[in-house]
């Protein structure tokens, strides 16, 4: 069978090769985990701030429902005016010199539509109304005023339960319809610490969420506000949807929640991993692009190397082959002075001189006692002719 026989030029080359190539994967794999994981935490923190950002302004927008609704319940001339009035007239004289101006002063904090409901037990207050069949919020900012009689025949105030002093957000009557959210709070009698009234602040949802938009995190992202019952309230998505069971799908959405104590509601970021791994994919190519570059540029810079290298091993089979075949007079000379090369050319030399020094003695030793073995024939011969030079 015929040894294929493969130079230490290509040996050389081709460990060189295979361990630049392992170094190269190793560093590619840890370069694309550190940035898969660099991607993730900056998204991550990048989108947490801006969800953070979103829950403040969504504060924002609540204090200010919550202002106008304060600064109506908690005015003295309006629970004055509710419970000392005894006639029509007494009742419209409170109306137009208190209750009108600051309920126009109340509904100025907000540049946004919004709709004030008061309901008082006064039953000589003028009542203002409009058309229950329409969006409250298409008059622009406006109120309305009614007696609490109303609220009687209403299953959204029964169902509230809402206590002396507490306040609430809650889609009630036609809000859930008209894509809005009611402030509601009593109005007390802070001498006897009475209920004499009820405020409702309507206010739009896109309002209240304008700065919940999924755009500023991402197309594929989705936002939405959940109550306490985890009942969304808002939504904000290319495709209007909440994904089902989201709170166990932490392998496919980065899911960060943010509290918003004013509604007693929690804003919901969801952002698909896909999106981020799709900037990690284009640092793949990157990656791969420079590695392969890199094996390019190592391999091509690694030939000379290599060549240099087995040029001066086949120099040193050179001239042991040369000494095989008997030219005992072969050396190696190598210009560098201070390798391993020069070491094994200095080594081979002086076993060549060794060698060659031992040979010559050894071949002038034999012709020495050859010469010599000659010499004394000769003599023998010379002293036998002269014997039977005698006897004759």
């Amino acid at each position: 069978m015929k040894i294929i026989k493969i130079s230490f030029a290509y040996k050389l080359v081709a460990s060189y090769m295979f361990f630049v190539l392992i170094a190269i994967i190793f560093m590619g794999y840890f370069s694309y985990i550190t940035s898969l994981r660099s991607i993730e935490e900056r998204t991550r923190i990048n989108v947490t701030s801006t969800v953070q950002q979103m829950g403040d302004n969504i504060e924002y927008n609540t204090n200010v429902i919550k202002r106008m609704s304060s600064l109506i319940a908690y005015d003295n001339n309006i629970s004055n005016s509710i419970l000392l009035s005894e006639n029509a007239k007494e009742a419209y004289e409170g109306y137009t010199s208190y209750i009108q101006p600051i309920i126009s002063k109340a509904l100025l904090l907000s540049d946004k539509p919004v709709r004030a409901q008061i309901y008082q037990q006064n039953a000589f207050f003028p009542i203002i109304s409009y058309s229950f069949d329409k969006n409250p919020l298409d008059k622009g900012q406006s109120y309305e005023i009614f007696n609490n009689d109303i609220l009687k025949g209403k299953n959204w105030y029964d169902k509230l339960n809402l206590a002396l002093i507490q306040t609430i957000w809650r889609q009630v009557d036609s809000d859930l319809t008209y894509g809005n959210i009611s402030f509601i709070q009593n109005i007390l009698d802070y001498q006897s610490t009475c209920q004499i009234g009820v405020i409702r602040i309507i206010s739009s949802l896109e309002d209240i969420f304008n700065a919940a938009s999924y755009k500023k995190i991402g197309q594929g992202a989705c936002l939405f506000v959940v109550d306490s019952l985890g009942k969304p309230i808002y939504i904000s998505s290319s495709s209007n949807n909440i994904p089902n069971n989201w709170e166990k799908r932490t392998k496919e959405f980065l899911i960060i929640k943010e509290p918003i104590s004013q509604l007693n509601s929690k804003l919901v970021a969801l952002v698909p991993l896909s999106d981020m791994r799709n900037d990690v994919k284009n640092m793949r190519f990157i990656n791969i692009f420079f590695c392969i570059l890199s094996f390019v540029i190592l391999t091509i810079l690694g030939i000379p190397i290599s060549k240099i290298l087995s040029k001066n091993v086949s120099r040193i089979v050179t001239s042991l082959n040369s000494f095989r075949d008997g030219d005992f007079q072969k050396r190696i000379q190598f210009n560098s002075s201070n390798d391993e090369f020069a070491d094994i050319s200095i080594a081979f030399n002086e076993m060549a001189e060794t060698i060659e020094n031992l040979i010559k003695e050894i071949y002038v030793g034999k012709l020495d006692k050859k010469n010599w073995n000659l010499s004394f024939y000769k003599l023998k011969l010379i002293h036998i002719f002269y014997i039977i030079h005698l006897i004759l």
